[in-house]
C-alpha cells in the first residue's frame, strides 16, 4: 500500500477493488508502520524527550470492537484523538495497539494511557515476534493484514512473520526515491 497523502490519492482511483479484497479476507486487524499511520493520527509530535527509561509493562486498556489497528511507534511520535481509527471503507472502529520497546519515552507511554490506548513491548528492539505473539494471546487475533512500508514489511519477513502474500497491482507506483523499498 503507497503511505502518505500522495498514496492516498493515488489509491483513490482503485478504492473500490481495494474495498471488494478487504470484504473478501474479512481482514479485522491492520498492522501498519509508524511512517504509514502519520496518515490517521491527529499530528506528529516533533518533542524531543530527554527521558528515555521506562518499566517495560504492556498497558492492555479497554476496547471499543472487536477490530484492530496494530501501529509501531518506538519514538513516541504519533499523537492520536481516541483509542481507534476509523477507515473511510469500513463502518468499524479499529482500536489501536501500539508496539513499543524500551527506549520508548515514559512520557509517551504514559500519554497512550491517558488516551486509554494500549501498548505492547516488545522484548528486543530489534523484534516484533514477542510483541505479537502477547497480542494473539490477550485479544485473541489470529490474522493480521499488514499494510506497512519497506521497513514494517522487511521486519516481518526477516523474522517469519508472513505467512502469505497478497499482492494487489495497480499501473502507478508511489514512493520516493528515499523510501526504503522491500
Amino acid at each position: 500500500i503507497a503511505s502518505g497523502i500522495e498514496g492516498i490519492e493515488i489509491l483513490s482511483d482503485y478504492f473500490d477493488l481495494y474495498t471488494e479484497y478487504e470484504k473478501k479476507y474479512d481482514v479485522t486487524t491492520w498492522m501498519f508502520g509508524r511512517k504509514t499511520a502519520e496518515m490517521f493520527a491527529q499530528s506528529i509530535n516533533s518533542e524531543v524527550y530527554d527521558e528515555k527509561i521506562n518499566n517495560g509493562e504492556d498497558f492492555l486498556g479497554n476496547y471499543v470492537s472487536t477490530h484492530f489497528a496494530i501501529i509501531t511507534d518506538f519514538s513516541g511520535k504519533l499523537k492520536w484523538e481516541n483509542n481507534y481509527i476509523s477507515l473511510s471503507n469500513n463502518p468499524n472502529k479499529f482500536n489501536l495497539i501500539i508496539i513499543v520497546n524500551k527506549n520508548t519515552p515514559e512520557i509517551f507511554l504514559k500519554y497512550l494511557r491517558s488516551k486509554d490506548i494500549a501498548y505492547v513491548h516488545t522484548d528486543s528492539n530489534d523484534t516484533l515476534t514477542s510483541a505479537l505473539v502477547k497480542i494473539k494471546s490477550v485479544y485473541k487475533i489470529e490474522k493480521i493484514q499488514l499494510e506497512g512500508g519497506g521497513i514494517l514489511n522487511g521486519h516481518m519477513l526477516k523474522e517469519n512473520l508472513v505467512n502469505e502474500i497478497s499482492l494487489l497491482i495497480t499501473p502507478i507506483i508511489a514512493n520516493r526515491k528515499s523510501a526504503p523499498a522491500l
